[in-house]
């Protein structure tokens, strides 16, 4: 396998991953969404909490799948043959990883 090919496939898989925890997301929030209903209008400050806990925790987890998938990809491809070519080091910058890639949520 190439260099391009290797960093062409690592990040389909970062792509697949960090969907793959939306997708588990939507579920946790549909379930919660039915748990919380049964006991609305007492469980309001509980589910807002919870909304805020796991808006966090998922974002965190998508977030950091990006910067390891994007290093482990930069990393793989590098040994793959080639040299880097300049400016494919962007995982070191967890900012612009952090506020651009990573993927919005509600």
């Amino acid at each position: 396998m190439k260099a391009e090919e290797i960093r062409a496939a690592g990040g389909l898989a970062t792509d697949m991953m960090t969907e793959a925890v939306s997708h588990v997301e939507d579920v946790h929030r549909a379930i919660a969404t039915r748990a919380f209903s049964l006991t609305d209008p007492a469980s309001a400050p509980v589910r807002l909490m919870h909304e805020a806990i796991i808006s966090g925790i998922y974002s965190a987890i998508r977030r950091t799948g990006l910067i390891a998938g994007m290093a482990a990809t930069e990393l793989f491809g590098a040994a793959g043959g080639s040299a880097l070519p300049a400016g494919s080091w962007r995982w070191i910058s967890a900012l612009e990883c952090w506020t651009q890639r990573a993927p919005k949520r509600r």
